[in-house]
């Protein structure tokens, strides 16, 4: 094993499923921070041979990693866990901004003895209310204002990890691939707290046209259905998929009731309501699909 400067206290891991410039920008925004030279930067990409190009030739100290074949993105992760050799992980996603504290922040949320940390996912692409739809549609639940405390659910674009503990209680499980819902479930489960604190904060930054995020919404959920009830009979699935005839409904309140609590980006929200409303269709039409046929190969179409 590689030895690394003791300087180095974070291993930062990012899936690249987007390409340029979007990948760059990322980058650009870790060093950019005074505090740049503590962290080890795995980039882990499954793009294009002119994406590697650039951040091999522009990041020289970033550690770029092509796998062989192409890969989902939580498969993308666990290569970047597996190579990472800091105390702590971060995980981020390639579109993703990080604001200019952020390493200190970590450092400093990981004096406490949780064991995933994470914060908040605010919106860097504001051109269009498409914009601010997709972004409403992914990140309702980790704007501003976030809880200082613990909580049930992390961003999995901006969580980070005691890295001996983690490999330690979930062991040959993230071996694989690296789905944060099922993690922070096992976490839990093993008697861990998830700690969300506002001072880490991430910017997301992807401009989606209208048919490519539907298709995208739609992907995502049959895999979310898919994981979920990969082991349950037919007559459960049946029942399930029966059910997201409701969900446009269920997940209006549910937005409305989330984006409306933070007290802010009102207008953005009120304008963005036709988008969303279309966004949950598609949203129960894929976990329905799901639900029924299980998650196919869901999970290499998403970026």
């Amino acid at each position: 094993m590689t030895t690394l400067n003791n300087k180095k206290k974070i291993s930062v891991i990012i899936p690249s499923v987007n390409g340029l410039p979007i990948i760059k920008e990322c980058l650009e925004s870790i060093y950019r921070q005074s505090n740049s030279d503590i962290a080890e930067v795995i980039v882990v990409d499954c793009s294009n041979e002119q994406t590697r190009k650039v951040i091999s030739e522009t990041f020289k100290e970033v550690i770029l990693i092509h796998p062989q074949r192409e890969k989902t993105i939580p498969e993308l992760k666990a290569i970047g866990i597996k190579e990472a050799k800091c105390d702590i992980l971060a995980m981020i996603e390639d579109h993703c901004i990080v604001s200019e504290n952020w390493f200190t922040e970590i450092l400093k949320a990981h004096e406490s003895d949780y064991l995933a940390i994470g914060g908040a996912v605010e919106n860097a692409c504001c051109d269009r209310i498409l914009d601010w739809a997709t972004f409403f549609c992914e990140y309702n639940a980790f704007i501003q204002p976030v809880p200082f405390g613990i909580v049930r659910d992390l961003p999995g674009n901006n969580v980070s990890y005691k890295r001996k503990d983690i490999i330690s209680t979930l062991g040959e499980s993230i071996d694989k691939e690296v789905r944060e819902g099922v993690l922070h479930q096992k976490l839990m489960e093993h008697g861990y707290e998830l700690f969300s604190t506002p001072s880490l904060v991430v910017y997301h930054k992807k401009a989606f046209n209208f048919f490519e995020f539907m298709t995208q919404r739609f992907y995502y959920s049959q895999s979310f259905a898919g994981t979920r009830n990969m082991e349950s009979s037919i007559t459960k699935r049946i029942v399930y998929s029966a059910f997201c005839l409701f969900l446009p409904f269920l997940l209006m309140l549910r937005l409305c009731f989330r984006v409306f609590s933070k007290d802010r980006l009102l207008k953005e929200f009120t304008l963005s309501i036709p988008f969303l409303f279309v966004f949950t269709i598609v949203w129960a039409i894929g976990e329905s699909w799901g639900y029924l046929f299980g998650t196919g190969n869901s999970l290499l179409r998403i970026k």
